[in-house]
């Protein structure tokens, strides 16, 4: 769930920068300033492949992330199982009393 969270808030912050871009121009010159760079005729960013292609990522990244985490925990539990792990013991103890004279 944690990985489909990010993977949402990634995908709704890149949308919303897509637009923030789409409104100030900055889309329309970057393609400018490309198709000027390599003298192309046209260039023109697809917004809709630009999703998909994020969305297919990030649920590539978020199974591939689920997987390492479950992998990653059952080593670390036969690990512990085997060195016995380590042990964190806190112990309260109370100031020496002062004695008065």
């Amino acid at each position: 769930m944690f990985y489909a969270a990010l993977l949402v808030m990634w995908l709704v912050a890149g949308s919303l920068l897509w637009l923030v871009a789409t409104a100030g121009g900055v889309i329309d010159n970057t393609e400018s300033v490309i198709e000027e760079l390599f003298a192309l005729e046209t260039f023109r960013f697809e917004p809709g492949v630009i999703l998909r292609s994020s969305l297919l990522g990030g649920v590539v990244l978020a199974l591939v992330g689920t997987g390492a985490n479950v992998v990653l925990a059952v080593l670390y539990n036969l690990i512990v199982e085997v060195a016995g792990g380590i042990e964190v013991v806190f112990v309260d103890e109370q100031p020496p009393r002062r004695t008065r004279f």
